[in-house]
Protein backbone atom coordinates (compact mmCIF):
# COMPACT_ATOMS: atom_id res chain seq x y z
CA UNK A 1 0.00 0.00 0.00
CA UNK A 2 1.50 3.83 -1.18
CA UNK A 3 0.34 6.26 1.15
CA UNK A 4 0.92 10.04 0.85
CA UNK A 5 0.82 12.03 4.09
CA UNK A 6 -0.68 15.73 4.04
CA UNK A 7 2.83 16.21 5.31
CA UNK A 8 6.48 14.65 4.42
CA UNK A 9 7.72 12.09 2.03
CA UNK A 10 5.50 9.03 0.23
CA UNK A 11 5.39 5.94 2.10
CA UNK A 12 5.23 2.35 1.50
CA UNK A 13 3.43 0.18 3.51
CA UNK A 14 4.33 -3.40 3.00
CA UNK A 15 2.62 -6.10 5.46
CA UNK A 16 4.51 -8.33 7.48
CA UNK A 17 4.52 -12.51 8.03
CA UNK A 18 3.99 -11.59 12.36
CA UNK A 19 -0.11 -12.07 13.10
CA UNK A 20 -1.97 -9.83 14.12
CA UNK A 21 -0.59 -8.23 11.33
CA UNK A 22 2.25 -5.53 11.23
CA UNK A 23 3.12 -3.07 8.68
CA UNK A 24 6.89 -2.24 7.67
CA UNK A 25 7.36 1.23 6.61
CA UNK A 26 9.40 2.36 3.86
CA UNK A 27 10.19 6.45 3.42
CA UNK A 28 11.94 8.06 1.29
CA UNK A 29 14.31 10.83 2.69
CA UNK A 30 16.61 13.33 1.60
CA UNK A 31 19.87 13.22 3.63
CA UNK A 32 22.34 15.62 3.17
CA UNK A 33 21.13 15.96 -1.16
CA UNK A 34 20.98 12.16 -1.66
CA UNK A 35 17.91 10.20 -1.48
CA UNK A 36 17.47 7.15 0.52
CA UNK A 37 14.69 4.55 1.49
CA UNK A 38 14.78 3.86 5.29
CA UNK A 39 13.15 1.10 6.83
CA UNK A 40 12.67 -0.83 10.20
CA UNK A 41 16.22 0.79 11.26
CA UNK A 42 18.42 0.12 8.23
CA UNK A 43 18.60 2.12 4.54
CA UNK A 44 19.01 1.81 1.17
CA UNK A 45 20.87 3.89 -1.70
CA UNK A 46 16.84 5.17 -3.52
CA UNK A 47 19.14 4.77 -6.96
CA UNK A 48 19.76 0.93 -5.84
CA UNK A 49 16.15 -0.14 -6.27
CA UNK A 50 17.17 -4.17 -6.73
CA UNK A 51 19.08 -3.95 -3.22
CA UNK A 52 16.32 -1.47 -1.43
CA UNK A 53 13.45 -4.82 -2.19
CA UNK A 54 15.49 -7.51 -1.24
CA UNK A 55 16.63 -5.74 1.65
CA UNK A 56 12.84 -4.92 2.53
CA UNK A 57 11.69 -8.33 1.57
CA UNK A 58 14.14 -9.23 3.98
CA UNK A 59 13.04 -7.43 6.58
CA UNK A 60 9.23 -8.49 6.15
CA UNK A 61 10.08 -12.54 6.36
CA UNK A 62 12.77 -11.93 9.18
CA UNK A 63 9.91 -10.67 11.40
Amino acid sequence: MLVHPSRGEAVLWVPERAWPRTWLGVAAVDHRGRWLYAFGGQWCMAGDVAETAARVAWAVRGR
